[in-house]
């Protein structure tokens, strides 16, 4: 990876004002990217909850990713990205399959980014047999719904609550 962006993000400003957290964060991942070898080309600092996927600065992060303006996000830890394992894994899944852009940690998360790139295959490939099957359905004379559970979402919650339960 060459061109990276750097997204830090912190709940709320400190009541004086000196932005340490942020300021910590972003410190932190320009000596990661230097130590790694990769290009800062964009850096985006906001305050705001974990829980809103529609912050100012994740949404330029997104646009970014969109316009191919860069190949990774720096992140200190995923939560910085969303608080809620579902929308993060979401936000994981869009940047890396729609846009080809990676999320890397600073922290050691990489197990949690197994976990999200193990459901992010296994429903594109349930996916992809859903619309084959759709297809092959739609094609057969005795109707288009056969009955068949659908494994994948037994087996995402078996892991969500084996892993964060």
């Amino acid at each position: 990876m060459d061109k990276v962006c750097i997204y830090c993000r912190v709940a709320h400003e400190e009541p004086d004002g000196q932005d340490f957290a942020l300021k910590h964060q972003q410190e932190r991942l320009e000596q990661f990217a230097r130590e790694q070898g990769h290009t800062v080309v964009s850096t985006v600092a906001e305050y705001g909850s974990g829980n809103d996927a529609k912050r100012p600065g994740l949404c330029k992060v997104m646009e970014g990713a969109r316009a191919g303006e860069f190949d990774a996000i720096l992140v200190t830890s995923l939560d910085r990205l969303h608080r809620d394992f579902i929308s993060g894994c979401k936000i994981i899944c869009d940047l890396k399959y729609k846009y080809d852009v990676a999320v890397c940690p600073q922290e050691d998360a990489k197990d949690t980014l197994l976990l999200f790139d193990c459901l992010c295959n296994a429903y594109k490939k349930d996916l992809s047999q859903r619309i084959r099957a759709g297809i092959r359905r739609k094609k057969r004379p005795q109707g288009p719904y056969p009955n068949r559970p659908c494994v994948l979402n037994q087996i995402a919650i078996f892991v969500l609550l084996t892993c964060f339960g």
